[in-house]
């Protein structure tokens, strides 16, 4: 996603440059909004990411919790 962002900044950078145009502004438009997009799901990844292993870990120390002691093996 990020690189379909590049492409209309690529586009538009390419006018204002060589061109000397100030044109093309709906291509900077697209290019930032793809941009801003592909940040956003790079980042929910990520938070994403760190949830699935944030659940691993509590349930294997709740798995451990509800395991017996010794304590209560020999009481029993």
């Amino acid at each position: 996603m990020g690189l379909l962002g590049l492409i209309p900044c690529l586009r538009f950078l390419y006018d204002y440059l060589v061109k000397g145009t100030s044109g093309h502004i709906q291509s900077l438009l697209l290019g930032a909004v793809l941009l801003i997009i592909s940040f956003n799901l790079f980042s929910l990844g990520i938070i994403g990411h760190i949830i699935g292993a944030n659940r691993k870990l509590t349930q294997e120390l709740l798995a451990i919790k509800r395991q017996p002691t010794r304590r209560e093996l020999t009481e029993q």
